[in-house]
């Protein structure tokens, strides 16, 4: 995951956010993720 900081003004006040971008290996792992509890909602995986 990388991250990279924005400055905005808001209501007067100079403020920093936070912007994240997920990797590639991040990626990878939420596509496994999501087909696991994908499955468990199918009835496919048994806990």
């Amino acid at each position: 995951m990388t991250v990279k900081y924005d400055q905005k003004v808001v209501d007067g006040q100079t403020i920093k956010e936070r912007v994240y971008r997920i990797t590639g290996e991040g990626e990878k792992a939420l596509r496994k993720t999501f087909g696991f509890y994908g499955g468990m909602i199918e009835g496919r995986v048994r806990a």
